[in-house]
């Protein structure tokens, strides 16, 4: 298995979440799972999400329960589920521990950033939901639709990108391996320029020199956070870029392009074909 999808997919499923009674006031806590739901045709289950669920728009009409990272007992709760729908990166401990003790059955999946990772969410969460029939039929299409996708990006040319990221309107920072950027540039056929750590790291001006990126990506909140592609140029060192002299930027809506749900196959597409324009064959 290749290192960048070396990420396990577990969930953890109290035994009544199976029973003929099927779940009937959900709490979904992380954007992509919030997506699947959607996908399979249960979001009127849906009594509560987190502030990462942004699509489809009518989820950001359900009550929320705060971000998925700094979550509240009390909060979550107060929704009364009968079924908590959790990422591994949901947060902070404490909190995951006290609903893991209140009894309330929980599926809690670990995030694996690769095409399979997203067919064995829709599978869990469609069986959690006692839907196995509609979810086997979704990761039919999904995959159909991934492979598609994956034929077009192997007749493209590689192409070297450097990805930048700003979370909550902090510094910007540029992504080594193992993140969802880097997978989802590898999918698209590109090269991160920044392999030699893993993570996030703030920017450094001669590692970005010294890459010498064709493209630079990053995503609309980033860009905006910045002041759009002029500002962003305007950071040490990446003037001194092909993808700076050129004004190559490709800038994508956060969740669409990091969220690893079932619109990857498009987010995918639209990148690799993106991170090409410009570029001579």
């Amino acid at each position: 298995m290749k290192i960048l999808v070396c990420f396990a997919l577990a969930f953890a499923l109290s035994p009544d979440v199976l029973d003929a009674s099927e779940p009937q006031r959900v709490v979904s806590l992380g954007g992509s799972l919030t997506e699947t739901v959607f996908l399979l045709n249960a979001g009127r289950i849906l009594v509560g999400v987190d502030t990462t669920s942004t699509f489809p728009a009518v989820a950001t009409e359900l009550p929320q329960a705060g971000y998925s990272r700094s979550l509240s007992t009390e909060g979550v709760l107060s929704l009364s589920p009968d079924l908590i729908l959790m990422t591994d990166h949901a947060g902070p401990p404490g909190v995951v521990e006290q609903l893991k003790k209140s009894g309330i059955p929980m599926l809690m999946i670990e995030e694996l950033y690769s095409p399979e990772g997203v067919a064995n969410k829709i599978k869990a969460i469609a069986d959690a939901l006692g839907i196995r029939a509609e979810g086997q039929r979704q990761v039919g299409e999904f995959e159909a639709r991934m492979e598609t996708v994956e034929k077009i990006v192997d007749a493209l040319p590689e192409v070297r990108v450097l990805f930048l990221f700003a979370a909550g309107g902090g510094a910007v920072s540029a992504s080594g391996k193992m993140t969802a950027a880097d997978e989802v540039l590898h999918l698209a056929g590109g090269i991160n320029v920044m392999d030699s750590y893993q993570g996030y790291r703030p920017l450094n001006p001669e590692a970005a020199i010294a890459a010498a990126p064709e493209v630079i990506v990053t995503t609309e909140r980033t860009l905006a956070s910045v002041g759009g592609v002029g500002e962003l140029l305007k950071l040490p060192g990446l003037r001194g870029t092909p993808a700076g002299k050129q004004a190559r930027v490709v800038a994508l809506e956060d969740s669409f392009l990091l969220n690893f749900g079932p619109r990857l196959p498009e987010a995918v597409e639209k990148l690799a074909l993106g991170m090409r324009q410009g570029l001579e064959p």
